[in-house]
């Protein structure tokens, strides 16, 4: 049942204009993954001196965040809100890139740390980034009309991929132009950066519905364990595992 927002016809116009903002949202969010993730942020750690240990931690660190999803949904609960978990927790983690980017500064003086220090800082943002997917997730999905999901989703799936396509093919091709250098890295963080926060800007003119439901907190543990009791939910659980395994040992 959707939410008043997307059933009133008075609100058809509201509800177009969401949509509009959730594909800008979308499109400069994709500029700030590619920028500091994959091959930029393993170029700037190796830039830094990490080994290949280190780098081997730093690509699992996004999969340990997942676990975080757990904290967003608790939050959504106690808060009866999405919007100012998403926002915040978002804001925050995008934020943290500026320090990122001022790591080389302390190089010479605390060499010792700054790899573990670029490990705090890129957990810490992974693991909001992961808080703030949960309520998004809850969030976008009262905003867009059911009857339109598949074609919504669809289109923004497309524009993302043009902006990752866009964005890894320019940032290489900068990195090739000026050399690879810490500095080359340090634009590209606050480049992320800036586009992160245009994408909350994005984010927050997106009206929020009300929660439909509300259960009962001493209930939230329960649910959590709830969809294990269906096989089918079981056998893909096990697939996806097997599947993201065997793809991320691969990479």
């Amino acid at each position: 049942m959707l939410p008043s927002i997307a059933r009133s016809p008075s609100h058809f116009s509201e509800v177009r204009r969401s949509l509009s903002l959730s594909l800008y949202d979308g499109f400069f969010a994709s500029v700030y993954a590619v920028l500091t993730g994959g091959f930029f942020l393993t170029g700037f750690a190796l830039s830094l001196g990490a080994t290949e240990w280190e780098i081997g931690l730093l690509a699992a660190l996004p999969f340990v965040a997942n676990w975080f999803q757990f904290v967003g949904s608790y939050l959504v609960q106690r808060m009866g809100r999405r919007a100012p978990v998403c926002v915040w927790t978002a804001t925050t983690a995008r934020l943290l890139w500026l320090l990122v980017a001022l790591l080389p500064f302390s190089r010479r003086s605390h060499e010792d740390w700054i790899i573990w220090g670029l490990m705090v800082l890129v957990a810490t943002s992974y693991f909001l980034g992961a808080i703030s997917a949960v309520a998004w997730l809850s969030w976008i999905a009262d905003v867009v009309p059911e009857n339109l999901r598949g074609r919504f989703f669809g289109r923004r799936n497309m524009f993302n991929g043009i902006a990752t396509v866009g964005t890894s093919l320019i940032g290489g091709w900068f990195l090739d132009a000026w050399g690879k250098t810490l500095s080359d890295f340090q634009w590209l963080f606050l480049v992320a950066v800036m586009a992160g926060l245009m994408s909350i800007g994005f984010l927050k003119r997106i009206p929020e519905p009300p929660l439909t439901s509300s259960p009962q907190k001493q209930a939230y543990f329960r649910a959590l364990l709830r969809p294990l009791i269906d096989a089918n939910f079981r056998r893909l659980l096990l697939f996806t595992m097997v599947w993201s395994f065997g793809v991320n040992l691969a990479s």
